[in-house]
């Protein structure tokens, strides 16, 4: 009976360290990422003592979709597969001027006449909307303050600068009389995060690779520099391209797709940031004639491209959705699962990313930030809690 019973308990014992030691499983990979993460990278110089960076060639030249397939974020532990996928460089610093080149690229379009802005105290950033506001109005300024946290990410992703956020809380906090803090971000030089680039156009790899979905595969480079879109991009074009199923799936993989950078060992890398790796907090949703699907990155433990039929939406809503929104009937609707400012934050980089595209293919888009009228129009087609939409 003893012999059987321990036979018993080595069974499932054996099952288990067969999978933990399997070329399927990303634990080991993080199991020896913390062992590395033990043998500390020499101490950090100080500041005099680091010589000015020098921006990678090619930055300004950086396409839209290289950068939405290139952005991460960065620390100092000169390990990518142990925290975050970016390597501060220790040996060298952003200059001041440097810093306010970052600041003068990232521009955005306004939606409202709220105080929203970006503080500067050398490399570290400060993000904030005026004080006392609520309802509606504190949604668009918290949209407009993650765009602008965005537009600052894209702009290092195409520089080749590094990159992270120092959280002021899940809602942000009172930093001052006249301003209320979102996040702070920290900015400084990087080191080549791929290869001996700072840019790829690479698909998500290793142990949990690519997964095609059913929409056609994104592009991870194009034709247009990001920092000219950024100084061009309004809440509304007219463009000479006539939208696509291509165009209309690339935006969506632009708002909340996949990329292959790692965090945490993990393949767990989008083109917008995420609030400690959760993913449920937004979702994007397209809707096309009379067709509401949602859109998924991550399928069987995998990430993917995939849009996922939700129901179909009666003449009378789709007919109140059209009038409402100047006859589009294509759209990419972005909604807050949280009660958070931080899904107000995520959808703002979602409508960059989105604006930013479509602006890069040419074609005619015009976004809203919902008023309450509009929220209750979404509702009635079928999508709870909606922010934001970019009509096509």
């Amino acid at each position: 009976m003893r012999r059987r019973s321990l036979l018993a308990m080595l069974g499932p014992l054996a099952a288990a360290a067969s999978w933990l030691f399997s070329s399927e499983s990303w634990i080991i990979d993080r199991l020896m990422s913390v062992v590395e993460a033990k043998i500390k990278p020499e101490k950090m110089p100080r500041d005099e003592r680091r010589l000015a960076a020098i921006f990678p060639e090619g930055g300004r030249k950086t396409s839209v979709e290289a950068a939405l397939n290139s952005r991460c974020n960065s620390d100092y532990d000169d390990n990518p597969r142990y925290f975050h996928w970016g390597m501060f460089d220790r040996h060298a610093r952003l200059t001041d001027r440097q810093v306010a080149e970052v600041v003068n690229l990232a521009k955005t379009p306004r939606f409202t006449e709220k105080s929203v802005g970006i503080e500067i105290n050398e490399r570290l950033l400060t993000f904030f909307v005026e004080p006392g506001l609520s309802g509606i109005e504190r949604d668009c300024a918290m949209i407009e303050s993650g765009m602008a946290q965005q537009a600052v990410g894209l702009v290092c992703a195409a520089l080749g600068v590094g990159m992270v956020f120092n959280n002021l809380g899940k809602g942000g906090m009172q930093i001052s009389a006249s301003r209320f803090g979102t996040v702070r971000i920290r900015i400084d030089a990087m080191k080549p995060g791929y290869g001996d680039s700072y840019w790829t156009n690479s698909v998500p790899d290793g142990i949990k690779p690519w997964k095609s979905g059913n929409l056609p595969e994104p592009a991870r480079d194009g034709r247009s520099a990001l920092v000219s879109i950024l100084a061009d991009v309004q809440t509304k074009n007219r463009g000479s391209a006539s939208l696509s199923d291509l165009h209309f799936y690339q935006t969506l993989w632009a708002a909340k797709g996949r990329t292959p950078h790692l965090y945490k060992s993990r393949p767990w890398g989008m083109t917008i940031p995420t609030w400690t790796d959760r993913i449920e907090i937004t979702t994007v949703y397209a809707l096309r004639e009379d067709r509401l699907s949602r859109y998924i990155n991550w399928e069987n433990n995998r990430p993917t491209h995939t849009l996922v039929s939700l129901d179909k939406v009666e003449a009378p809503a789709l007919g109140e959705l059209w009038e409402a929104f100047e006859q589009h009937k294509d759209f990419i609707v972005l909604a807050s699962n949280d009660r958070l400012a931080r899904a107000e934050w995520e959808i703002g980089y979602e409508l960059l990313n989105v604006l930013a595209q479509a602006k890069a293919l040419d074609v005619s888009y015009r976004a809203y930030l919902l008023d309450r009228e509009q929220r209750k129009i979404l509702e009635r087609a079928g999508i709870s809690e909606a922010r934001a939409v970019v009509a096509l």
